[in-house]
């Protein structure tokens, strides 16, 4: 069976009030048609019997006078003709003026009752208006309570960012990261409750290094959000992240603003990143408990869950895994924002990746950026030289190696000619920085001596006078 949505309280209290006040106004409308409608039909009965009772009584006034004036003289007929006409002349004065007197004040009256109507439909639309100003101001005010209702922030709009700007002066936050709580769709979410929490916890190494600022919202929300961006993100180089919960697996999305100094709008839809399901007991071997162990950030120790053991042995387990895989998530986003504007970035994947352990082993060794938009493409391609040598791939450590010392030297392609000695002779004497040449002297020294081109290369820049160089450079023709 399908059900229709219905609307909040709030929107259904105004509809109601809204209903009646219309079905009030609607018999007041009725009631003073009606009541003036018997006013005048009232008042042109009592006009018409008055003026047929003066009539009446002009009638029998002259009649009396005349049976009156014939009893007391004796008139000849012809004086009481003339008699008669002359009174009958007087009576008809009267009864003229009598007549416009009823007229005039016939027509008062239809005036009267001409401006009490006009004063009724002034009111009744004074009423009206009052009634639509106390209507859009409830409805105002209703949109405005559900709008907070549904804020992220307990706080309301504009109280995060007026928070941060209590700690932070103009230019020295660092990225900010809004998590919103996972989004249970299950009904029972017990398994993952507080996940977001910790995963907030997992990050907070990051804030100490002033690299990230993990904020983790009241209330679940969805990306792109309006009210949110307008309220407390605007012109905040923002990281948005969120899970939600579905038959027990749990999902992980990645969005954002103003990530991308070149993207327009500055708004980065969200869209899903990682998918988690919950790991069985038999998952959990002692080595893989070891390593979670080792790499946690808090004093608990994590024990092996063995058949009949309490189950929520295994929900921490689960949850903390889940917890470094949405902390994984957070860095790996954090990684790409710096590499696109920071020169020199030292990258965290590599920490975060240990951490997630059993779900941060298939994690690439590239963030797929693109090379030449980066701010510092050879010290990025250094850092995946020494991921390939960490992974057991020396060739190609040694080939990303030669890569990042090409682009310091100046160099778009490869010189077909260019001897190892001339390449670490013009990287060192071109655009490397201290960190460029001391993470590269640190990778040449754990290639064995059996990769020539390293070999030559580490002692090529052993031998080298030091270059004390830039601690940020960038060569803005690799643009």
């Amino acid at each position: 069976m399908v059900t229709k949505p219905s609307l909040p309280k709030p929107v259904q209290k105004l509809v109601v009030d809204g209903a009646y006040a219309t079905k009030r106004n609607l018999t007041l409308i009725r009631t003073t048609d009606t009541r003036i409608a018997a006013e005048s039909a009232a008042l042109n009965k009592k006009l018409e019997f008055e003026e047929k009772l003066t009539h009446a009584k002009i009638a029998a006034d002259v009649g009396v006078r005349m049976v009156e004036l014939a009893g007391r003289t004796k008139m000849s007929k012809a004086d009481l003709a003339v008699k008669i006409a002359m009174t009958t002349l007087s009576v008809g004065t009267q009864a003229f003026t009598a007549y416009q007197q009823q007229q005039r004040l016939m027509k008062e009256s239809r005036a009267a009752a001409d401006r009490r109507a006009e004063e009724l439909e002034e009111q009744f639309a004074r009423s009206l208006q009052a009634m639509d100003r106390k209507a859009a101001l409830e409805l105002m005010v209703a949109r405005q309570r559900i709008a907070d209702a549904q804020y992220p922030f307990e706080a309301g709009p504009g109280a995060l960012a007026s928070n941060l700007a209590l700690a932070y002066t103009p230019g020295t936050l660092p990225l900010l990261l809004v998590m919103s709580p996972a989004a249970h769709h299950d009904v029972d979410g017990t398994r993952w409750k507080g996940i977001s929490a910790r995963a907030e916890m997992e990050l907070q190494e990051y804030h100490t290094r002033t690299l990230l600022r993990p904020v983790l919202a009241d209330r679940s929300f969805t990306w792109p959000n309006r009210p949110l961006y307008e309220g407390d993100l605007a012109g905040r180089p923002t990281i948005v992240l969120g899970s939600k919960v579905t038959r027990e697996r749990l999902t992980v999305w990645l969005g954002g603003c103003h990530l991308d100094p070149a993207a327009s709008p500055p708004v980065q839809d969200s869209f899903d990143v990682l998918k988690l399901g919950y790991l069985d007991a038999h998952v959990w071997t002692p080595e893989l408990v070891a390593h979670v162990n080792a790499t946690s950030s808090l004093p608990q120790i994590f024990e092996i869950p063995q058949p009949g053991s309490d189950p929520i042995l295994l929900d921490r387990l689960n949850q903390e895994a889940a917890a470094r895989a949405i902390a994984l998530c957070a860095v790996a986003a954090m990684d790409a924002y710096y590499l696109l504007t920071k020169p020199g970035y030292d990258e965290q994947i590599d920490h975060a990746v240990r951490a997630a352990a059993l779900f941060g082993e298939d994690w690439p060794v590239d963030q797929t950026l693109p090379l030449w938009q980066l701010a510092d493409p050879a010290y990025h391609l250094l850092h995946r030289a020494r991921r390939y040598l960490r992974s057991g791939d020396e060739a190609a450590a040694e080939l990303e190696t030669c890569l990042a010392l090409n682009i310091l030297a100046g160099h778009r392609t490869v010189p077909l000619d260019a001897t190892t000695d001339e390449l670490a002779r013009e990287a060192v004497h071109g655009s490397a920085a201290r960190h460029h040449l001391r993470l590269a002297t640190a990778i040449l020294s754990e290639l064995p001596d059996t990769r020539d081109a390293a070999a030559t290369l580490r002692h090529a820049l052993q031998t080298m006078p030091d270059q004390p160089g830039i601690e940020a450079s960038r060569d803005d023709d690799l643009l």
